[in-house]
């Protein structure tokens, strides 16, 4: 898997060529959103889970990583379908 290195939202991201075709598909990054409301460091489940929950509501750049869709599908919580 090509790896590549980008700078978004000020910050050098490692991303794969996938996730370059994901964003752009979903659409425009909010980012005055991302700005304003960046994810904890070192960020434990429950709090990747409220960030997630609040970025879909206010942002289109991705959706939520499948692993953490899991573990939200463990707990209980729901998510509009066209928000996964």
């Amino acid at each position: 898997m090509s790896v590549y290195y980008i700078f978004l939202l000020n910050k050098l991201q490692c991303v794969t060529k996938k996730s370059i075709y994901e964003m752009k598909r979903a659409g425009r990054i909010n980012k005055e959103w991302h700005l304003a409301h960046p994810m904890p460091q070192n960020a434990n489940t429950g709090q990747r889970i409220a960030w997630h929950l609040e970025h879909i509501k206010h942002c289109s750049c991705r959706g939520i990583p499948e692993k953490l869709l899991e573990e939200m599908k463990n707990r209980g919580i729901m998510i509009p379908a066209d928000k996964k």
